[in-house]
């Protein structure tokens, strides 16, 4: 063979591999499937479907789409049903991950595996310039503006040398600090930064607090199935902190070091942040017409799991989902709403009033059906965590 035919041979073999590639390789972006990314259209400074204020976390869906040389396409459903959110998104193939879940490895009934956490995030104490509170003890006689149905109101609810001024929304615990019917707003962070910013120009200070339940890492949440892309995802991540701090930058979420103001009394739990950062509630679904409470299963009965690993499956499914409302570890200050009274109020009929809200909802209360959500496994997982912290007297917290 002489060395002009080897010579023709090797190039006519890179040229049909070029042309291969050419056809069918990752040069043609159109055959790259996009990177689904699970959003909430109306969730400000984290997301939003406006593409000129797309918020941190779309942008930061881009950059980690960029690193895996794949387009993102966005997924928009509203977050407040938190785990309920996840399971009717990401976990039903809607989207590939859902970025801002808490760094806590695998939750959900194992349905959901994080990333390494990327930022942490923390409820902040929100003052007018000049004025810090390094304690509770020193909001001694002050009034505290905290949103309804908040870990900050329950925290509060445990100091009744503090006034506790209640509201609706971040927006109304800013306006009642700006108009000085408040001396802070004890508020969840990134809101107080953005609105602090959008609204007033940077007028207030922002302390963000740290301790149990108010500061955790969070992470990007993915379906079991999802894995090689998380280990993917996670190669790229380190790679990428310059570029998510100066999205905090734009967004005006860098706000130093949390401070510890206290240490809290409350047992260890999960809190899903998804649900706190919501703008905008949605409507609780229409309870079944007519449709009676299906019977659990004998083996059930009615009668709670005494058993550590059960009541802890029960407290995690709870804390993912129900702690919006009924507060982390089911600590609740308002007594409306205080799970830990069901005893109290119910008696031998606990099992039974549960079973019934669990299946059905109370619409006109504000309470989901749960039904197709979780299984009957899980909703008796859930009933063994919270009998096992019944207080037997009603108190008022």
């Amino acid at each position: 063979m002489t060395r002009k035919t080897m010579m023709g041979m090797v190039c006519g073999s890179l040229g049909l591999t070029l042309m291969l590639v050419g056809l069918t390789g990752p040069a043609r972006a159109a055959d790259v499937a996009p990177l689904r990314l699970c959003s909430d259209p109306t969730n400000l400074p984290f997301s939003s479907d406006d593409p000129k204020m797309p918020g941190i976390y779309n942008e930061f869906g881009a950059d980690i789409a960029k690193a895996l040389h794949r387009p993102v396409a966005y997924h928009y459903y509203k977050s407040y049903f938190g785990a309920r959110t996840v399971r009717e998104t990401m976990l039903s193939n809607k989207c590939d991950m859902m970025i801002g879940l808490p760094f806590v490895g695998e939750f959900m009934g194992n349905d959901v595996v994080v990333s390494q956490p990327f930022a942490t995030e923390s409820y902040a104490l929100v003052t007018n310039k000049g004025v810090t509170f390094a304690s509770y003890a020193a909001m001694k006689g002050k009034r505290i503006a905290v949103q309804f149905e908040s870990t900050p109101q329950n925290v509060i609810a445990e100091h009744p040398d503090i006034t506790a001024v209640t509201v609706l929304k971040p927006a109304e615990a800013l306006a009642a600090l700006a108009a000085g019917k408040v001396d802070a707003a004890f508020m969840w962070g990134p809101n107080a930064s953005w609105l602090n910013r959008q609204t007033y120009g940077n007028k207030f200070a922002i302390q963000p607090i740290g301790g149990f339940t108010m500061s955790w890492p969070v992470a990007i949440g993915f379906g079991q199935k999802s894995r090689p892309l998380m280990h993917a995802i996670n190669k790229v991540l380190p790679g990428l902190k310059a570029d998510y701090q100066k999205l905090e930058i734009k967004y005006g979420l860098a706000l130093g070091k949390p401070i510890e103001l206290s240490r809290i009394a409350m047992r260890s739990s999960l809190i899903v942040k998804v649900a706190d950062t919501v703008t905008a509630p949605v409507a609780a679904p229409a309870a079944p017409a007519a449709a009676a409470a299906p019977a659990p299963a004998a083996k059930l009965a009615g009668d709670p799991s005494m058993d550590p690993a059960v009541i802890a499956k029960g407290r995690e499914i709870f804390d993912g989902t129900c702690s919006h409302c009924h507060g982390p570890d089911a600590v609740q200050s308002d007594w409306h709403i205080d799970l830990r009274l069901l005893n109290h109020r119910y008696g031998n009929d606990m099992f039974k009033v549960f079973w019934t809200t669990v299946h059905h909802g109370r619409p006109d209360k504000g309470m989901p059906n749960w039904t197709g959500v979780f299984t009957d496994k899980e909703f008796h997982e859930i009933y063994s965590f919270l009998h096992s912290i019944q207080q037997r007297k009603q108190t008022q917290g």
